[in-house]
């Protein structure tokens, strides 16, 4: 579901008597029939010193007019604790607000931008995607659940995210329950359906992780989470076991926010731009280097210590970050792939017997973002896809995709980790209003 596909409740106060409620109310039909699409208005209230204050029941905002006298119940208005919207029949700024606004921010209450329709509109998307990420629940396997205890309780407190952490090895043994003829089933209609080519894979490992799908299904369906991370090193890759990153691809496509190496920091940010776009994204590794000098040799080999800081040295010269996960450029989401099926590949180099989806990122612009770790700041790097460099001889480094930022001494200065949510589009204004007022963290956008 899309971000415009979700309509939110929105309560109308007007300050003073019901005359004035009925001229209020009368005057902001053409916002009500501007935010139709995404807005249901209730029945009005009046908001008075003098009266008990609001009855907000379910609503998810509060929307006041006029604007004058606002000052006098501004404390009545902030003690629903919901989001305000200061709203003009013309669907814009009148510096009557000016006043209201300051009025009620000082009594607590967070005031969202509707100074223009556009403004408005992004307001109330926002407020759709508070709503939408509030209800949200992330499922994460790992070794040691333990390890994770501060950034879900941070999830909880700052995000409203219901983060779920179990032992991996009760996915394993759920994923070794699955029928045989439930794998085989499966990974046909995979190949009916969801694969194009599928390129030094063998049948026996697509059912292993058909087994490894299955398990997640399960717990997903179990718990009712719309977002999955798995750790994956030790308890398969260095085993030997299949490894379950084929399955994000297929699980994205269903609706499931899915990161990598139960990178707990990069879900939440990919759920929170998830929330605020209606679309599916994706994480990746960030590298500086695997330029121009890498592609000089076959297979990559022979990539000195020159050839490296040569490579470093084009990125901050063109201001380009170079995306590679798993030698691919990533779990790609169909909305973010020229593709209409994945190729599934071995991937080769680093982790022979091993499994990735393969597909080419589309043109356009990206937004690359991350939580911090105490989820207090989110860092924005908007930037543009440059090139996707697709050499199969280069093993593990084989698929590298640019993406160019304002400032690659930028990123250099100002990175906070080599993993990174990247989203379709430029979504500002919503990630900003989300983020910003109704969640309360602070935006470094570079």
């Amino acid at each position: 579901m899309s971000v415009d596909d979700a309509r939110i409740r929105i309560l109308p106060l007007a300050v003073g008597s019901e005359k004035k409620r009925d001229r209020a109310m009368h005057g902001l039909e053409p916002v009500r029939e501007f935010l139709a699409n995404s807005a249901e208005f209730i029945e009005p209230q009046v908001v008075a010193n003098d009266l008990a204050p609001p009855d907000v029941g379910d609503c998810d905002a509060v929307a006041v007019a006029p604007p004058l006298s606002v000052a006098k119940c501004a404390d009545a208005i902030a003690s629903t604790n919901k989001p305000v919207l200061l709203l003009e029949p013309h669907c814009a700024f009148h510096p009557y607000q000016a006043g209201a606004r300051a009025a009620l921010m000082r009594a607590g209450a967070t005031v969202l931008p509707t100074d223009s329709p556009e403004a408005m509109m992004n307001s109330v998307r926002a407020i759709a995607a508070m709503k939408r990420l509030k209800s949200s629940k992330a499922l994460i396997f790992v070794g040691d659940p333990d390890k994770y205890l501060d950034l879900q309780d941070a999830a909880g407190s700052k995000l409203g995210v219901n983060v779920e952490v179990r032992d991996v090895e009760e996915l394993k043994e759920q994923a070794r329950r699955v029928s045989d003829a439930t794998a085989a089933s499966t990974l046909a209609e995979w190949k009916e359906k969801a694969f194009g080519k599928i390129i030094g894979v063998s049948d026996d490992h697509l059912a292993e992780v058909a087994r490894l799908y299955s398990a997640e299904k399960h717990f997903l369906a179990r718990s009712g989470a719309g977002a999955l991370g798995i750790e994956e090193f030790d308890p398969f890759l260095h085993r030997k076991l299949p490894m379950p990153n084929v399955t994000y691809a297929l699980l994205k496509d269903e609706g499931i926010v899915c990161t990598e190496e139960a990178d707990l920091g990069c879900l939440l940010t990919q759920m929170l731009l998830h929330a605020a776009t209606g679309e599916q994204n994706t994480m990746s590794n960030i590298y500086m280097a695997f330029r121009s000098e890498f592609e000089k040799h076959d297979s990559g080999a022979g990539y000195t210590t020159r050839m490296q800081l040569a490579d470093y040295n084009e990125c901050l010269a063109d201001d380009c970050l170079v995306v590679s996960h798993f030698s691919t450029a990533g779990s790609l989401p169909k909305n973010m792939m020229i593709e209409d099926a994945w190729e599934v590949r071995e991937t080769i180099g680093a982790w022979s017997e091993q499994s990735m989806v393969y597909s080419t990122p589309k043109a356009g612009p990206v937004t690359l973002a991350r939580l911090d770790t105490d989820v207090e700041h989110l860092d924005v790097y908007p930037a543009e896809s440059a090139d996707v460099r697709k050499f199969d001889h280069l093993g593990w480094y084989r698929c590298r995709w640019l993406v160019r930022v304002s400032s690659a001494k930028t990123f250099v200065e100002t990175a906070i980790h080599h993993h990174y949510a990247i989203a379709p589009g430029h979504p500002d204004a919503v990630l900003s209003t989300l983020a910003r007022h109704l969640l309360g963290l602070r935006i470094r956008r570079y």
